[in-house]
This record gives C-alpha cells, structure tokens and sequence, in this order.
C-alpha cells in the first residue's frame, strides 16, 4: 500500500480523488433520482386511469323495432359524473350521475336507445367529468342486427371545456 502512503502525504491529490468522488456520486444519484420520477409518474398514470365500457345486458331482449339498452360501466380508477349524452344529434342533459369507479354493485348507467333501424350505425357521445376536474367525452358505436345490439366502445379522450 505504498501509493496509499505516497497520496496521505500529498493532500493535494487526496483532496482531488475526494472531489472527483464526490462528482462521480452526485451524478449516479441524479440518474438514480431521476429514473425513481419516471416510475412514480407511470404509476401515477395507471391510478388516475379514465376509461368507460359500453355493452348491451346479454339478458336485455331488444323490441320489435330495434329499441336496445346500453350499459356504461366505469372500469378506470377514478370516480366519474355523467354530465351528457348525444345519440346521434340528440343530446340529453344528465345531472353529474356518478359512474362509480371499480366493480362496484350499481356501478353502470342504462341508456335506453331509440327505435333503429336494422343494421343503421347509432353514434352516442357521453360527456363526463372526473373527481379530478378534468372532462371527458366516451364515443361509442351502437348497431341493431335485427336480434340484439351491438356496441363499440371507442378510447376515452379528455377534453377541454
């Protein structure tokens, strides 16, 4: 351990490994910092999630003229009202209904569509809000085969209001 020996009795390349050390470990904690803020913003992401799923009871029998249910369920994180829907291009005010999040016993919301015609694509838009204040706008596609109805339930979007 000579060179140990030679460095102790010159201080000054003592102090430089020191400094140079202490960079080395200032960045490699900056990096470490950094990658622990990406990952704690991913899992913020995935608890603050907003999603909404469409789909017609398997139980539910459509009338004679093609007059179906739709059931929204919540499946995100976080709580969301109704605030609107739009069938096409009649919109129906809803007074902030709560769409619970999770699987909740009653967490849907029924819409009973209007008469359609076999096979004629409905566009629905419902309008939300979040317990976040941020809004949202769920587009779905709704179709009468003659026998049931079908639903296409498109990725959610936030908007601004």
């Amino acid at each position: 351990m000579a060179w140990l020996d030679k460095i102790n009795k010159n201080s000054g390349v003592a102090q430089w490994l020191t400094v140079i050390v202490l960079i080395i470990t200032a960045y490699f904690a900056r990096e470490i910092g950094d990658k622990q803020n990406n990952i704690n913003e991913s899992i913020r992401k995935i608890e603050d999630s907003v999603e909404v799923f469409a789909y017609t009871p398997s139980d539910f029998k459509p009338t004679s003229n093609g007059r179906c249910l739709l059931t929204l369920t919540n499946v995100g994180k976080v709580q969301l009202y109704i605030t609107s829907y739009r069938i096409d291009a009649t919109s129906t005010p809803v007074d902030n209904e709560l769409l619970p999040a999770g699987q909740q016993q009653n967490a849907w919301y029924n819409i009973y569509l209007p008469p359609s015609i076999i096979n004629r694509k409905k566009n629905i838009t419902i309008k939300l809000d979040d317990s976040l204040q941020r809004h949202w706008e769920s587009h779905i596609d709704s179709t009468y085969n003659g026998s049931g109805c079908e639903a296409i339930t498109h990725k959610i979007i936030e908007i601004d209001n």
